[in-house]
C-alpha cells in the first residue's frame, strides 16, 4: 500500500522513545504515515536500520553522521549499513549515497542542515 504521508526526518530509533517506541510506529503506520529515521551517528544510524527490519513495509533509515558530530567518520561503517534494503540513503559532509546508486555533489550550505534533504523551517 501507498503511504498519505511520509515522515522524512523521525527520530523514533532515539532512545526517547524506548518506552512506547512500538505504540508510536503502530499509531502511525495505522494512520498510513511511513517514517524515516535519521541517524546522527553509528550508534542511531544502526538503530535507525535495524528498526526499519523489523517492518515490511514504513519505516527506512538515512544512515550518516550530524556534520557537528566530533566522532571521526567511518565511510566503511556507513556504506556496510547502506547495504539494507531498508536504507534509502547515506549522508556525510561531503557526498550523498542514494539507493539508486546516484551520487550528488551538494554544498556544504546543504550539508551543514540538519536535514538531508530539507532545512527546518
Amino acid at each position: 500500500m501507498k503511504p498519505q504521508f511520509i515522515d522524512v526526518h523521525s527520530h523514533v530509533n532515539f532512545s526517547d522513545y524506548d518506552s512506547d517506541r512500538e505504540d508510536v510506529i503502530k499509531r502511525a503506520l495505522d494512520a498510513n504515515v511511513w517514517m524515516i529515521n535519521v541517524g546522527v551517528g553509528k550508534e542511531e544510524s544502526k538503530s535507525a536500520v535495524m528498526l526499519g527490519e523489523k517492518y515490511k513495509e514504513g519505516l527506512y533509515a538515512i544512515v550518516g553522521q550530524h556534520p557537528t558530530s566530533e566522532e571521526i567518520f567511518d565511510k566503511d561503517f556507513y556504506r556496510n549499513l547502506a547495504k539494507s534494503k531498508k536504507s534509502w540513503a547515506s549522508v556525510n559532509a561531503d557526498w550523498i549515497f542514494f539507493r539508486l546508486r546516484i551520487k550528488l555533489r551538494r554544498t556544504s550550505l546543504i550539508m551543514k542542515s540538519r536535514s538531508l534533504l530539507f532545512a527546518d523551517r
